[in-house]
């Protein structure tokens, strides 16, 4: 299992964030990647952070892809939200904002991981 960290910045309040920057912890290394595609729905949060855990990674290239919305309660107890998604490589990722009442949605083609 893997664990990740993101931080975005809104491109416009209430419409979307512009994300940038993540790191992948795995295996006692830290792994860089860029990504696009959440939406934040809170009006007025300009910047916003999020962490996740990963699941069936066997090597760090295989969290690179698009990823859609993944099985209904794979992150059980963890609370409304916890958005679970899942890439063409199988890897599943629970993603959840840091910044309290924020709320993350998926943009319609996805999210969007490359590695750097």
């Amino acid at each position: 299992m893997g664990r990740i960290a993101l931080e975005g910045t809104s491109i416009a309040a209430g419409v979307g964030v512009d994300w940038g920057d993540g790191t992948l912890r795995f295996q006692g290394q830290t792994y860089k990647f860029s990504l696009s595609g959440l939406s934040l729905l809170d009006v007025g949060v300009a910047k916003i952070s999020a962490v996740g855990d990963v699941y069936h990674l066997r090597q760090p290239s295989d969290l690179a892809g698009t990823y859609v919305a993944g099985e209904a309660g794979f992150a059980p107890a963890r609370g409304a939200d916890v958005m679970t998604l899942r890439n063409q490589n199988g890897v599943m990722v629970t993603l959840s904002a840091m910044e309290e009442g924020a709320k993350l949605t998926l943009g319609p083609a996805g999210l969007s991981i490359t590695m750097q």
